[in-house]
């Protein structure tokens, strides 16, 4: 297990590595930030707004800082926020034409930095890591707290 572990601490780095900054980096143009890709997708995989609340629970992160990335992300026109529909005193954020433009521009420069990296591997290699991935992120979301330490 100490070697899985270790692995998926590798892997979590992964997209933070110099050289792979340095290659997303020149094919980005400079007004994407990295931390965009995550909401952009969060947005996208919803399938129709999200409230900033709910955004940060997708995210992992607190309200706040959530706030502050949909600031930057409206800023830039990637997203806009609209008046929910089912309750006028909420609002959600969606994403704009520019958001979506962004969101393809970086997961296709994710995508060819993967091609980059295993380029070497063959591609059943490729699709059982990505399968294995998937089960573990699954086994991962029914884990549950014992139940004395859940009260605490």
């Amino acid at each position: 297990m100490a070697d899985l572990d270790h692995a998926l601490l590798l892997a979590r780095k992964l997209w933070k590595l110099p050289e792979v900054r340095r290659f997303l980096g020149a094919r980005l143009d400079n007004t994407i930030e990295f931390d965009h890709f995550r909401a952009l997708n969060a947005l996208d995989r919803a399938g129709g707004g999200l409230a900033v609340g709910e955004l940060a629970r997708v995210l992992h992160v607190d309200s706040s800082t959530a706030s502050r990335l949909v600031d930057r992300m409206e800023s830039r026109g990637y997203i806009y926020r609209a008046e929910d529909a089912g309750d006028r005193r909420r609002s959600t954020v969606n994403l704009s034409a520019s958001g979506w433009t962004a969101l393809a521009t970086l997961q296709s420069v994710r995508i060819e930095a993967l091609d980059d990296i295993t380029r070497e591997w063959r591609a059943a290699d490729i699709a059982l890591l990505a399968t294995l991935l998937a089960r573990l992120n699954e086994a991962a979301r029914g884990l549950s707290a014992p139940e004395n330490e859940a009260k605490q």
